[in-house]
């Protein structure tokens, strides 16, 4: 990895910037949870009020809970020193990391969540403060996520590591870039992810209405 962290840096070059979303309080979230674990169908919910930008982070997002079989993305991720990084599960924990799959009732399986406290490596708990990013290469949310997404995608110059990973997966965000996109990188590859923002709000909400 210390290899790829000059390597890669060195020789990859740029794209583009914007603007990312504030997906609700954590206080908002924990008054409509139970105690029992939610269901798909209150997942979908509550990303239906979270793409609104008003109302609750994802119940799935802070309960712990995925509705398809996931990918090597989702699951604990560490910080540089090997240490977990907070993912606000259980409830009442600050975020500074959680990648969550897809539901796969909506057939969205082949998508996946992250969300990320901003600045980089602040826990948080308050909305304004977090950021959506979605990897959805067949467009199963948005075609406008599979148009933004980039499978062999080049670093901007600007490019840093947050020593955030998961297995051979590591995080990179750009200055200038990271309203807009966040990069996954590993030895091989560099995958562009791009903020759900870049949705327009009425496509975003017509989408989720469709996987009720």
């Amino acid at each position: 990895m210390e290899g790829l962290r000059e390597n890669v840096a060195s020789n990859r070059k740029g794209h583009l910037p914007a603007r990312a979303i504030a997906v609700g309080t954590r206080r908002d979230a924990l008054a409509v949870t139970s105690e029992a674990a939610p269901s798909c169908e209150q997942e979908v919910s509550a990303i239906k009020r979270s793409i609104f930008g008003s109302l609750a982070v994802v119940l799935a997002l802070l309960m712990g809970v995925a509705c398809s079989s996931g990918s090597g993305f989702v699951g604990a991720w560490e910080d540089a020193e090997g240490r977990k990084l907070p993912d606000g599960v259980p409830g009442g924990e600050p975020l500074v990391l959680h990648v969550l799959a897809g539901a796969e009732h909506c057939g969205w399986q082949s998508a996946v969540f992250l969300y990320v406290a901003w600045p980089i490596g602040k826990p948080t708990e308050t909305a304004a403060h977090i950021r959506q990013y979605i990897r959805d290469p067949k467009g199963v949310v948005a075609p406008e996520l599979a148009k933004e997404f980039d499978a062999d995608a080049i670093l901007p110059e600007d490019a840093r590591s947050t020593g955030f990973h998961r297995e051979e997966w590591e995080l990179w965000v750009s200055p200038s870039q990271g309203e807009r996109y966040v990069y996954l990188v590993n030895d091989d590859d560099v995958e562009r992810w791009p903020s759900s923002t870049l949705v327009p709000a009425e496509q975003r909400v017509g989408r989720l209405l469709l996987c009720a």
